[in-house]
């Protein structure tokens, strides 16, 4: 009729047939699907156990089986300087007013009076958190950088300083050394 398109197939060729075809009545194409199904199923919960239960699981064990306590003492005083613009002495020490790392300085007089080294390759310590065997002071300060947080209030002039190590009484004699360095 006239406004209709009839699509002609080739003589030889016949309708187009599917490239997959899948009998849903008979019972191995069902029992392939529900094959398939459940291993859809296996492989979403493996990953959900590879990717979260298990990393959990091992950082709880480490957590509460393996990793040594740490103890911190906290050490907060004012820095006050003639020129506002120029930065404090004790600032500068400390690695600068923006810079939360101390400097090699100041790391070099505490390990003088301390040994930091000792203190932070105590037996106490876990292999993860201990400092090692590297006998640079480069290395030594990249350690202490990681066990100390230093922040500095610059509305108030107050430096605040939290030193971690594995025995409190180490912690409180750092304290006390960088207060007097």
């Amino acid at each position: 009729g006239k406004g209709q398109i009839a699509k002609a197939w080739p003589a030889q060729q016949g309708p187009p047939q599917p490239d997959i075809l899948i009998d849903v009545a008979s019972p191995d194409s069902l029992r392939r699907l529900r094959g398939a199904e459940r291993r859809r199923k296996f492989a979403l919960w493996f990953s959900f156990a590879a990717m979260v239960v298990a990393p959990t699981g091992i950082g709880s064990w480490y957590l509460f089986e393996r990793a040594a306590d740490q103890y911190v003492s906290y050490v907060s005083f004012a820095v006050r300087s003639p020129d506002a613009v120029a930065a404090s002495p004790v600032m500068e020490l400390f690695g600068g007013g923006s810079d939360t790392t101390q400097s090699q300085p100041l790391v070099s007089r505490v390990d003088a009076a301390l040994d930091l080294r000792g203190i932070y390759n105590d037996p106490r310590a876990d292999t993860v958190f201990r400092y090692g065997d590297d006998p640079s002071i480069e290395g030594l300060v990249d350690y202490w950088n990681l066990a100390q947080t230093v922040s500095y209030d610059s509305g108030a002039g107050i430096i605040y300083v939290e030193i971690r190590a594995f025995d409190p009484d180490d912690a409180q004699a750092i304290a006390t050394a960088l207060v007097r360095e």
